[in-house]
């Protein structure tokens, strides 16, 4: 079948539920000095978010624990320019990108920590 099946199948379930995102990130720029300014970077993409559930591990002394807990995530298409530290404005509301998932140029999903 090809990679052209799952990047449909990937396109289907965006439009299921699309949002239109607007993804800032800081970029680092030369002032000339040896030091850096930040200067924001405006994207917009349709992504999809959805709830699923989470499980973080905790090593301790003590051994292994588990914790689950159920958090906002983001499915974008392979090309989306989405990077990990970008913060996302979607639905009203403010994220920040945790950890990010890039599967083989045909999706990226996104884990999403809540800012605002």
């Amino acid at each position: 079948m090809g990679n052209k099946y799952y990047k449909k199948y990937i396109r289907d379930l965006i439009n299921q539920d699309p949002t239109e995102a607007t993804i800032i990130r800081q970029v680092k720029t030369p002032d000339g000095y040896g030091g850096h300014t930040l200067t924001p970077v405006t994207i917009t993409h349709t992504i999809r978010l959805y709830d699923a559930r989470r499980t973080r591990e905790t090593i301790t002394d003590a051994g292994k624990s588990y914790t689950s807990t159920i958090g906002t995530k983001a499915l974008a298409e392979g090309s989306a320019d989405l990077q990990e530290g970008d913060q996302v404005e979607a639905k009203g509301k403010t994220y920040r990108v945790a950890h990010l998932n890039n599967y083989f140029d045909i999706c990226k999903q996104a884990e999403l920590e809540a800012i605002k």
